[in-house]
C-alpha cells in the first residue's frame, strides 16, 4: 500500500512540475540562479551582488544568498551534466508591482522554447524541480516511519503519509527549485531517528545517534529556521541511553551523548557562519524574519490583533496556492470546507496524546516520545506566526515555513482520527477525507495554475542550424539578422506587407536602437518604410540576451497606386537621438568584421545593373529630423514581387482558355476611351464607336494566371486587325510593362496586364486578337479554348476562335 501512496505522490507532483511555468513559483529564480552561481564560481556566495542592480523587488540578483548552502550544493552536483552555458540567463519582468499593469504579478518574461521538449535552462528547472520530487520521497517514508514507530499500526502510518504526501502545499514544495523541499526531507528524518531513539529502550545506539547527529547537520544546514531541531536532538540523545548504577557516571556519559550528537552539526552550521554568513546578518535578521527569534523583543512589539490572519494566512497557504505571491488562491469556502475536519482531527489528536488510555497497544515509550515530538515543533509554529504579527518583520505566515513538521502534524491528525467514530466508520471516513484531499489537489493544476501570469515573447535561445547559418547583415551592436524565410512570395498594392524579422543577439545591446525598413524601386527611391524599435512594449533590444534569436514582425503600407514589379527590400539600424537638436546615430553594418560591398547591399539578384541610387537615403523616424543615412548603412535584404490588383478588376471571366501548357487568360475586355481622353466603356465583342466620339487608341485588359512556373520570357502582342484579316495595329510587352517577366511567376499568380494600342484614322470595325510569343526565339504558344486547339492567336471581340 505504501508503493501505491508513493506513486500517486510522484504522478501528482510531476503534473505539477510541468504545469507550473518555471520562475514563476515563489523565489524559484533566485534558488536557481544560487545553483547556478555555485555550478560557474565552484564557490559559495559571500554577500548579495555589488555589480547588478536589483531591477525588481522579487527578482532581485543575489536574494537567496543568505541562505545555508545544502540543497544548493547537492543541486548544483546533481544537476552538473544538464547545466547551461553560463552566459544564459533568464529575463526578469520589469513591470512587476507596477499598479494596473497587466503582468505585474509575473516574475519573468518567459521566451517561447520553455515549453517540452525541454532543453537548456528549462530542462535545468524541470529537473532541478525532479529532485525535490526525490527529497519528498524522502520526507513521505519518514513520515510513515515515524508514525508506525510511534503508534505500532500500520494504517495510522499510511493515512499520514497519504495525509502529507497527497496534500497541495506539500506537492507545491515538491515540484519547484526551493530550499523548502531539501529542509522538509532532512527535517522528517531527523525527527523519525528522534522518534525511534525515543521510542525503542535499551543501549547506547551510536549508530543511530551518529545517523541524527548527521541528519540533524543536514538539516541546520538546508534552512536556518530548522534550528528548532537541536533542543529535542539533544534531548533524545541524553533520554537514549540505558540507565546506570553510578548516578554520577549515568549523567556523564548521557552529557557526552548529547554534546556527542550535537557537536558535529553545530560545528558545521558555525563554519558556515563565519566563512560565508556574517555577511547576510542583517539582512537576514530584516528581511528573512530571522529576528523573531528574540522572543523578547518580540513579546514588546507584538501586535495581537493581527494573530487571526496569521493563523488564517498559515491555513489558507497550506491547502494551496499559486503563484509567485501565493495569491492566486481558491474561494474562500474552500477553505473554510477544509478547516473543520482539520481543527477536529487537531483538537482530538491533542486530546489523545493527554490521555494514556487511549495508547493501549502502543509501544511502552510511545506516548511521552509523541508529547516531546510535538512540544519541540512548537518554536517552528512560533516562528511562522510571529512574522506575520510583528510589524518589524511584517512577512506573511505562509504553511511551507512549518511543513519541516509535517511528520508530527501527521501524526497528531491521525491519533486524531481514534474513536472520534465508531470503528466500522473509521475506514470509510478516512477514505473519504483524502479522497477530498486528494482532488483538492488534482485540481489544482486544472483550476489555479492557468490563472498564474507568465507573459510569453517571441524570443528562444539559438539551436541547431540557427548558430551556424550566415547572417544577411552583421551589426556592431551585437545583432545579426538572419535570413527572412518567410518572405512573402507576392504582394499587392494598398495591402499591407507583412514581414518576420528574426535577430541573433552574440552580444546584449547596450540601448535600444530603431530598425528601418523599406521597400525600393530599381532607382533607390523608397516606396514605403516602416521605423520602429524591435518589440519596444514587450521586450526592447537593451533587455536582450545573448544567445538568443528575438523575432519581431512588421508590416509595410504599400502605397495603392504601387506599381507593379520587382522592389529591393532593405533595411537600416539606428540610434534615436537623446536630445533635441542632436543627429542620429547609425549602426555600422559588417560582415565577417569588414562592411559590407555596395555589390552585396543594393539591388542583389535583379539580373541587371541598376541605376546609380542617390547618395544618403532619408529614414523616417519620430526625431525631429532624423538626417540622411549614407548607402553604406542600407543593407538589401530581399526582393519582393508586387502584383497588380485585381480584386475589382470589373471584368468578365472568360471560359477556359490556354496558351501553351501554363497560362491561362482568365478574363479581357477591349476598351474604347471616350471623348477627351477619358476611361472608355467597355464594348464587349464589337468594339464599335459611339455616335460622335474620337479615338484615338484601344485600350485592352488582360487577366493572365499561371497555372504552372514559366520557364521563357514571354511577350503578349495585341492586334488590330480589318475585316480582310489584315494587321492593322499592335502593341507587344512583356506582362505588366515588363515589370513581371513571365520566368519569375509562380503558380497560382494573377497577373493584370494593360496594353494600349494606337488607333489610325479612318479605321473602323477592327477585331482584336492576342498573341502570345517566345521573346527569344519568336515562336507563338497554341491556343486552346475549352481543350479544342483553336490556331495560335485568339479574337476577343468576337467568338472566341
Amino acid at each position: 500500500m505504501i508503493v501505491f501512496l508513493l506513486i500517486v505522490f510522484l504522478a501528482l507532483s510531476t503534473w505539477f512540475n510541468v504545469s507550473q511555468p518555471i520562475w514563476e513559483a515563489p523565489e524559484e529564480a533566485a534558488h536557481v540562479e544560487y545553483v547556478r552561481f555555485v555550478q560557474v564560481h565552484r564557490a559559495l556566495p559571500r554577500g548579495r551582488p555589488t555589480t547588478e542592480v536589483a531591477e525588481t523587488p522579487v527578482s532581485a540578483s543575489g536574494s537567496e544568498f543568505s541562505q545555508v548552502p545544502l540543497y544548493y550544493l547537492a543541486l548544483a552536483l546533481a544537476l552538473g551534466p544538464l547545466a547551461p552555458s553560463p552566459e544564459i540567463e533568464w529575463h526578469r519582468n520589469p513591470h512587476i508591482t507596477w499598479p494596473g499593469h497587466p503582468h505585474r504579478h509575473a516574475v519573468a518574461l518567459h521566451r517561447s522554447d520553455e515549453g517540452w521538449p525541454y532543453r537548456d535552462v528549462s530542462r535545468f528547472v524541470h529537473a532541478g524541480r525532479l529532485v525535490s520530487a526525490l527529497l519528498g520521497l524522502v520526507t513521505l517514508l519518514s513520515t510513515y516511519a515515524l508514525v508506525a514507530a510511534i503508534t505500532g499500526r500500520q494504517p495510522l502510518a499510511l493515512f499520514a503519509t497519504a495525509w502529507v504526501g497527497w496534500s497541495p502545499l506539500f506537492l507545491l514544495v515538491s515540484s519547484r527549485v526551493n530550499n523548502d523541499a531539501g529542509a522538509t526531507a532532512w527535517g522528517a528524518l531527523t525527527l523519525f531517528l528522534c522518534a525511534r531513539l525515543l521510542v525503542v529502550p535499551g543501549g547506547t545506539r551510536w549508530p543511530v545517534l551518529l545517523a541524527v547527529s548527521l541528519t540533524l547537520g543536514g538539516a541546520v544546514l538546508s534552512k536556518l529556521h530548522l534550528v528548532y531541531l537541536v533542543p529535542l536532538v539533544g534531548y533524545a540523545a541524553v533520554a537514549a541511553g540505558s540507565s546506570h548504577g553510578n548516578v554520577w557516571l549515568g549523567f556523564a556519559r548521557r552529557f557526552a551523548r548529547g554534546v556527542g550528537t550535537l557537536a558535529l552539526p553545530l560545528t558545521l552550521l558555525a563554519v558556515w557562519w563565519l566563512a560565508h554568513g556574517r555577511s547576510f546578518d542583517s539582512w537576514v535578521d530584516e528581511q528573512a524574519g530571522i529576528g523573531v527569534a528574540r522572543v523578547w523583543e518580540v513579546g514588546l512589539s507584538a501586535e495581537w490583533a493581527r494573530l487571526p490572519a496569521a493563523l488564517w494566512a498559515l491555513h489558507v497557504t497550506g491547502w494551496g496556492t499559486a503563484g509567485a505571491n501565493a495569491d492566486i488562491r481558491w474561494p474562500p469556502a474552500v477553505y473554510v470546507a477544509l478547516l473543520a475536519p482539520v481543527l477536529l482531527l487537531l483538537a482530538n489528536g491533542l486530546r489523545v496524546l493527554g490521555d494514556a488510555r487511549q495508547w493501549d497497544g502502543a509501544p511502552p515509550r510511545a506516548r511521552a516520545a509523541a508529547v516531546v515530538l510535538t512540544l519541540s515543533t512548537l518554536p517552528l509554529l512560533y516562528a511562522t506566526l510571529a512574522r506575520q504579527v510583528v510589524p518589524s518583520v511584517n512577512l506573511d505566515a505562509n504553511a511551507r515555513f512549518v511543513l519541516p513538521a509535517a511528520p508530527v502534524a501527521a501524526l497528531v491528525v491521525a491519533l486524531g482520527g481514534r474513536r472520534l467514530l465508531p470503528a466500522r466508520l473509521h475506514g470509510t471516513a478516512a477514505s473519504a477525507y483524502l479522497a477530498a484531499i486528494l482532488a483538492v489537489s488534482a485540481a489544482t493544476p486544472l483550476a489555479l495554475f492557468p490563472q498564474i501570469n507568465a507573459p510569453t515573447v517571441p524570443v528562444w535561445l539559438a539551436r541547431g542550424d540557427e548558430l551556424s547559418t550566415p547572417p544577411v547583415a552583421a551589426f556592431a551592436n551585437g545583432v545579426e539578422l538572419l535570413p527572412l524565410a518567410d518572405l512573402p512570395a507576392r504582394a499587392r498594392p494598398g495591402e499591407p506587407l507583412r514581414l518576420v524579422l528574426r535577430w541573433r543577439v552574440t552580444a546584449p545591446p547596450a540601448e535600444d536602437f530603431t530598425v528601418a525598413v523599406q521597400l525600393a524601386d530599381r532607382n533607390g527611391e523608397r516606396l514605403a518604410s516602416d521605423d520602429a524599435v524591435p518589440l519596444r512594449d514587450a521586450l526592447p533590444p537593451r533587455r536582450w540576451l545573448a544567445g538568443e534569436i528575438v523575432e519581431e514582425e512588421r508590416s509595410l503600407a504599400l502605397p495603392a497606386a504601387m506599381p507593379p514589379g520587382h522592389y529591393a527590400l532593405r533595411l537600416a539600424l539606428y540610434i534615436l537621438p537623446l536630445r533635441n537638436g542632436s543627429e542620429i546615430r547609425p549602426i555600422a553594418v559588417a560582415s565577417a568584421g569588414t562592411t559590407l560591398s555596395r555589390s552585396q547591399k543594393v539591388f542583389d539578384g535583379f539580373g541587371d545593373t541598376p541605376n546609380p541610387a542617390r547618395t544618403g537615403s532619408a529614414l523616417p523616424g519620430p526625431s525631429r529630423d532624423a538626417g540622411e543615412l549614407s548607402e553604406t548603412y542600407l543593407v538589401t535584404v530581399g526582393t519582393v514581387r508586387v502584383l497588380p490588383d485585381v480584386s475589382d478588376d470589373g471584368l468578365a471571366p472568360l471560359p477556359d482558355v490556354r496558351f501553351g501548357d501554363s497560362l491561362i487568360l482568365r478574363a479581357a475586355a477591349p476598351q474604347v476611351p471616350g471623348e477627351g481622353g477619358g476611361k472608355g466603356e467597355e464594348r464587349g465583342a464589337t468594339g464599335r464607336r459611339a455616335p460622335g466620339q474620337e479615338e484615338a487608341f484601344r485600350q485592352v485588359v488582360l487577366l493572365w494566371e499561371a497555372q504552372h512556373p514559366l520557364a521563357r520570357d514571354l511577350v503578349v502582342s495585341v492586334q488590330l486587325l480589318d475585316t480582310r484579316g489584315g494587321l492593322v495595329a499592335q502593341h507587344d510587352a512583356e506582362p505588366a510593362g515588363g515589370r513581371l517577366p513571365t520566368t519569375t511567376w509562380l503558380p497560382g499568380d494573377r497577373v493584370r496586364d494593360e496594353h494600349r494600342v494606337s488607333l489610325p484614322a479612318g479605321e473602323r470595325d477592327l477585331r482584336t486578337v492576342v498573341v502570345v510569343y517566345d521573346r527569344a526565339t519568336g515562336q507563338r504558344l497554341p491556343v486552346a479554348v475549352g481543350g479544342q486547339p483553336v490556331g495560335d492567336y485568339l479574337i476577343i471581340d468576337g467568338p472566341l476562335r
